[in-house]
């Protein structure tokens, strides 16, 4: 219930922000949100989807975060960092600005003590409509 209750506000919360920039000018917002999930039984899949303005929407593979012996691997932390930049900065040289950041995480199971098993981060990008 904890975890479905987080969830929610994290949806209304982005979708709050994304109506409140729009109102403000004209102005289009895109949604960047990545999902790394921490398993290391299978080192997770762990993903980027990208919603745009018009529609339209990406998805990125990232690696997972877990290497063999259970450890998280610090070159795949590497490798998702540099696919995550290398795409904001693609965004921020279009004219896109970041106005906003959350995250958030899932224990895998229902305690609350549970480790996280999916850590979600949400970027919220605008930028002026061209006249």
């Amino acid at each position: 219930m904890y975890r479905l209750l987080l969830f929610w506000l994290f949806a209304v919360g982005s979708a709050v922000i994304s109506h409140s920039l729009q109102a403000q000018q004209k102005q289009e917002v895109m949604i960047i949100t990545t999902i790394e999930y921490m398993d290391f039984l299978d080192g997770g899949s762990s993903q980027m989807h990208i919603s745009r303005a018009d529609g339209s929407s990406e998805s990125v593979q990232l690696r997972g975060l877990y290497s063999f012996g259970k450890y998280i691997s610090d070159k795949k932390v590497k490798q998702n960092d540099q696919t995550l930049i290398s795409k904001l900065n693609e965004y921020l040289q279009q004219g896109w600005q970041i106005v906003a950041v959350s995250s958030s995480t899932q224990p895998k199971g229902n305690s609350l003590e549970d480790p996280p098993s999916s850590i979600l981060t949400r970027y919220v990008l605008v930028r002026d409509l061209k006249q």
